[in-house]
């Protein structure tokens, strides 16, 4: 036979011994010539293969893997030849590093070799060799076309890093390529999560969730991870403007977020932007449904206009806007008084009082109403408006003495007497009793007496006064001035009378007693009348001084020595001024040895004298002479020595104790 004859015959031959005959021996034994025969030819050599595969003669197999690549020029078909052998010697041969090689040459000759890449990961993972393995899937994933089976290859590269390797750089690079390469990979992010709060990282860890934020399709989650973002730069990083960025990203997904404007604003108010906080309040405002809440809001706003940002007629409107809300916000209320007032647009603040009347509880009319007078009186120079303003102050409280005085002085500046005079005989009878009713009818009293020249009405109010309250002095003093005027002494008498009985105060009494007797006392000479005046006053205060005074002066013009030795007694022991004292004693001495030197003794009056004036001359010169005419000289003795010790010239002193 021919040699391709010959092949042929042996080849069929084989394959009838393998197929039919079962006689894998015999068929490997054909399959051997056959090969022998056209060495250059693979098939023979393929089939080997598999008859030692299959009767597990893997040594005879490996060697016609061998042999079949020095045939195969195909990188693909030689690929696949190394892989075979490599699964053979993992397999059957228990030769890992021979395994390792022949997928590791599969892989040359076919990079993206896949099941080579797959058995080689599998033996690397399996034998614990995590470099060689990190390596390997580093290396399918730089050779793979697809991106999400990139992402996987760095995931699974990352993880190794990570787990195995402790090399979290590593780990942290390739999570972001992976992440980076397909945004939606859970495993990524969460890992990423994970390191970048493990180390501290919240500046990478914010740029990731922004990152998120603006990939996904879930307007939930990128509002919930910007919400984080916020958190991160301004809790952790200080980084107040990028909190705001944030912030604003989420409010341009979800405009009616409370809570991103809630700290929107917080950071514009600690940053000092006034002008971003206030458009942030305003939007928060116009957003809520708490109606006490809006007005807060819309307060602030008002306030920011009408502080740093300088738009107070903004402020005005904003303001303006809360009272058509709610009339009886007083905190809004004051904010407007206080611009007006500043602003001096007191047309505007009337008109902001009055609009308050109608919500302010009653208590609080009668001052507001004294408020509104006093605008339209000093400002504006409506007299018309506050009068009628500070009678609606005075209809609200009949007792507000501020809105009282107000009208008063009001009418007085314009000398209109007459309504003057009824505004307070009216307010006497809103209050029918006590001091401030009294004052009033006073007051009304001297207007009628200094300006209308009607003196009986003047006195008929006076008494009125008077009936009210019985010490009212104004009342009094009005009356005793209009009696004296008139020169009515009868009418001067009764009064000073009646003064002194219904007085309870002692000192009252007293004072009208004095005047009593004065009157007594002048004109009309009635020395008795006077004389029971003043021992009146003494009732009423015992040793008064001036009651003393005078009734020792009433003696001395009428001769009554022995009244006036003890009035002066009187005085001398009662009065406050030792000079005083000393003036009575030596009148009374002077007086005794006068009047009553067979009665009484001047000596210890002139010793009290002395007790008070050591040096007074005259008691000196007194007891001497009364010594000298005993013959006394014990008392001269003792006189001598006071004279040395009082004594201040030394020629005297020495003439002395001569």
């Amino acid at each position: 036979h021919e040699p391709d004859e010959m092949f042929a015959d042996m080849y069929r031959a084989a394959r009838i011994a393998e197929l039919h005959l079962r006689d894998d021996a015999r068929a490997a034994s054909l399959l051997e010539t056959a090969a022998a025969l056209r060495p250059g030819d693979p098939l023979p050599l393929s089939t080997l293969a598999e008859v030692y595969q299959r009767t597990g003669r893997y040594e005879e197999q490996g060697a016609v893997l061998k042999r079949l690549l020095r045939l195969v020029r195909n990188p693909v078909q030689r690929a696949e030849l190394h892989h075979r052998m490599g699964r053979l010697a993992e397999d059957w041969l228990s030769r890992p590093e021979q395994a390792a090689e022949a997928y590791r040459e599969a892989l040359n000759e076919k990079p993206d070799h896949e099941a080579s890449l797959r058995a080689l990961a599998q033996l690397h993972r399996r034998l614990e060799r995590w470099d060689e393995l990190f390596e390997l899937e580093l290396l399918r994933a730089e050779r793979s076309r697809d991106d999400a089976r990139r992402a996987d290859g760095y995931l699974r590269a990352a993880t190794l890093a990570e787990g195995r390797l402790g090399d979290l750089r590593r780990a942290v690079d390739l999570y972001d390529r992976a992440w980076r390469l397909v945004p939606g990979l859970p495993e990524a992010f969460r890992a990423l999560d994970r390191i970048y709060r493990d180390a501290g990282q919240y500046e990478a860890l914010a740029e990731l969730y922004e990152r998120k934020a603006s990939l996904t399709e879930d307007r939930s989650l990128a509002a919930s991870l910007l919400r984080s973002v916020a958190v991160f730069y301004e809790q952790r990083l200080d980084a107040r403007e990028r909190a705001i960025e944030a912030l604003r990203k989420l409010q341009a997904l979800f405009p009616d977020d409370r809570e991103a404007l809630m700290q929107l604003a917080r950071l514009y108010e600690s940053g000092g932007r006034a002008d971003e906080l206030r458009a942030t309040l305003a939007a928060w405002a116009e957003l809520t449904e708490d109606r006490r809440e809006r007005i807060e809001l819309l307060r602030r706003v008002g306030d920011l206009l009408d502080g740093p940002l300088h738009k107070t007629e903004a402020a005005i409107d904003v303001f303006q806007r809360i009272l058509d809300e709610d009339q009886g916000d007083r905190p809004t209320r004051e904010r407007l008084k206080g611009i007006f007032e500043r602003l001096g647009r007191w047309d505007d603040l009337v008109d902001t009082l009055q609009g308050e009347l109608a919500v302010v509880q009653d208590d609080d009319r009668a001052p507001l109403q004294l408020a509104i007078g006093r605008l339209c009186e000093d400002k504006l120079g409506e007299i018309v408006r506050a009068e009628e303003a500070y009678e609606a102050a005075l209809q609200a409280d009949p007792n507000y003495t501020p809105a009282m005085l107000a009208l008063e002085e009001l009418l007085k500046r314009q000398a209109r007497w007459r309504p003057l005079v009824a505004l307070l005989t009216r307010q006497a009878e809103a209050l029918r009793s006590g001091g401030r009713a009294a004052s009033a009818l006073c007051r009304a009293a001297e207007i009628e007496e200094a300006e209308l020249g009607a003196p009986e009405r003047a006195e008929e109010l006076f008494h009125r006064a008077l009936e009210l309250d019985p010490g009212c002095g104004p009342a009094r003093q009005g009356l005793e001035r209009l009696y004296l005027g008139a020169g009515d002494r009868a009418a001067l008498e009764s009064h000073y009378l009646r003064e002194a009985e219904v007085a309870t105060n002692p000192v009252l009494r007293v004072r009208a007693y004095l005047r009593l007797a004065t009157l007594f006392d002048g004109a009309s000479d009635d020395t008795v009348g006077a004389t029971a005046a003043y021992e009146s006053a003494l009732k009423a205060i015992d040793d008064q001084a001036d009651a003393l005074h005078a009734l020792a002066s009433l003696a001395r013009r009428t001769g009554k020595w022995e009244r006036l030795t003890s009035l002066l007694g009187r005085i001398a022991a009662t009065a406050d001024d030792p000079d005083a004292a000393v003036a009575a004693l030596k009148e009374w001495a002077d007086l005794v040895e006068l009047h009553q030197a067979e009665r009484f003794d001047p000596e210890p009056i002139y010793q009290r004298v002395l007790d008070g004036d050591p040096r007074d001359a005259h008691a000196i010169a007194a007891l001497d002479d009364h010594a000298y005419a005993k013959r006394n000289e014990q008392a001269l003795f003792s006189l001598a020595i006071r004279q040395v010790r009082e004594a201040n010239d030394p020629s005297l002193k020495a003439a002395l104790c001569q």
